[in-house]
């Protein structure tokens, strides 16, 4: 745990949220991100990227979906390693 922050819930009202950091794996590129928890049990997406975390790192192009492969980088080098060393 690295924090609790006071955010913004789509509804607009501010709830006070754990703050972690984990690495993310996005196009065969992974670097470290800061997330906020909570429960997105009855939403439509269990988790959402913002734009802090891809920003200078790729452009998004809000007209398509889907341009990435579906699987981990690491998942497509060698299927049998579930684990790999974070570069």
């Amino acid at each position: 745990l690295l924090d609790k922050r006071e955010v913004k819930n789509s509804g607009g009202h501010s709830q006070l949220r754990p703050v972690i950091q984990t690495i993310v794996e996005l196009g065969g590129k992974q670097w470290p991100i800061e997330l906020t928890l909570t429960s997105r049990d009855a939403m439509g997406f269990r988790m959402l990227l913002g734009r802090e975390a891809v920003r200078r790192r790729f452009l998004v192009d809000a007209g398509n979906s889907y341009l990435q492969n579906p699987q981990p980088h690491h998942a497509l080098n060698d299927p049998a390693t579930d684990h790999e060393e974070f570069s």
